[in-house]
């Protein structure tokens, strides 16, 4: 380079000038960064599986779109030095892929105050493990037996959920489930002739057997039909709540509507008559609430107790009687599978 010596001008040969030097340490200072990040590359996206193989499966699941953070540079690098780390708290609250998706899913398992014994979580785990899997029979076996204990009574909330959602699956499809019988069609019989044999619904055997035109049905043909099904409706006005069972076993509970002053008094009643009537689209009442569709948006159906005028409704139905009030699918639901003579007792 050149510099000024003592004949003036002159070309300085030293190859190790001040400016070279620093050219090598910047050098060095890149290479090492882009070692950094290809490590810390590695590590992020290189679980090591063989520390905890039962974490394996969660890698197997399908990929869930959340959201993520963006990381600075800074908290790249040196957020690890400075307690900023990018990867999250081992104190903090682990949310799973499913949470993280659907946070207003039920089906979460909420968190408990205490820990769960060893062999209800166990329980729990199987009956979760044959629900993904399709096992519905299993799963609602396992959930049953979990409703019953007392070590788990923090959950019962959930695991009648989950029981109430297998039920409506298992009984409002053809897959077979202790209640349901196979009727096969023979010369004469009619919706309203099985119905009364099997002391089952009319409406529910058209249903689930996607019966439109009950003329058109074939001798031979297969029909799942409840076998004298022994149903109890007990509604708890305090509670808001209605808990259905089948033969004394839990089967689902229901979410009262509240805001009728108007309702039957405490007391046993029966199942008088079930009722649908069909609407013009001028007539249909929604309400607004959320998950208050109709199973069929053109009908309004209601239940008619004795020995009184009480009744089970709709939420948009707008019959001034004594009524307790339910969600449109519920009430839909329950006229589908209670009979005639079912009992009904409400308490305040």
């Amino acid at each position: 380079m050149l510099s000024r010596g003592n004949y003036g001008i002159e070309y300085d040969e030293d190859k190790n000038s001040a400016h070279q030097k620093h050219w090598w340490l910047i050098t060095l200072i890149i290479v090492c960064a882009a070692l950094v990040i290809a490590v810390r590359s590695c590590r992020v996206n290189s679980p090591d599986l063989s520390e905890d193989p039962t974490q394996a499966a969660h890698f197997d699941a399908p990929e869930t779109g959340v959201s993520r953070e963006r990381v600075s540079l800074r908290q790249h690098f040196f957020g690890n030095w400075f307690g900023a780390s990018s990867a999250p708290s081992s104190d903090a609250p682990v949310v799973s892929s499913d949470e993280a998706a659907v946070p207003d899913e039920p089906a979460a398992v909420p968190k408990t105050t205490k820990r769960l014994p060893a062999q209800i979580q166990k329980l729990l785990d199987q009956a979760t493990a044959d629900e993904q899997a399709g096992n519905l029979l299993d799963a609602r076996l396992t959930f049953l037996h979990l409703l019953d204990e007392k070590d788990a009574a923090e959950l019962r909330p959930f695991f009648e959920r989950k029981i109430g959602g297998i039920n409506t699956t298992l009984f409002f499809s053809k897959q077979p489930v202790p209640g349901k019988v196979i009727h096969t069609i023979d010369r004469g019989d009619t919706p309203g002739k099985i119905a009364k044999k099997y002391g089952c619904p009319q409406e529910f055997i058209m249903e689930v057997n996607a019966i439109e035109r009950p003329e058109n049905m074939k001798i031979g043909t297969q029909l799942q039909v409840l076998d004298n099904p022994v149903f109890e409706l007990h509604i708890a006005k305090a509670d808001a709540s209605a808990r259905l069972t089948l033969g004394g076993e839990f089967f689902k509970r229901y979410a009262l509507v509240t805001g009728d002053a108007n309702t039957p008094p405490a007391g046993s009643y029966a199942v008088s008559t079930r009722n649908k009537q069909t609407l013009d689209n001028a007539e249909v009442i929604w309400t607004g609430l959320a998950d208050d569709k109709p199973r069929h948006p053109q009908e309004i159906c209601w239940i008619k107790l004795s020995p009184s005028n009480a009744t089970l409704q709709g939420t948009r139905n707008p019959s001034a009687a004594s009524a307790i009030r339910f969600r449109n699918p519920d009430i839909d639901e329950l006229c589908l599978l209670l009979p005639a003579g079912t009992r009904v007792v409400i308490t305040e």
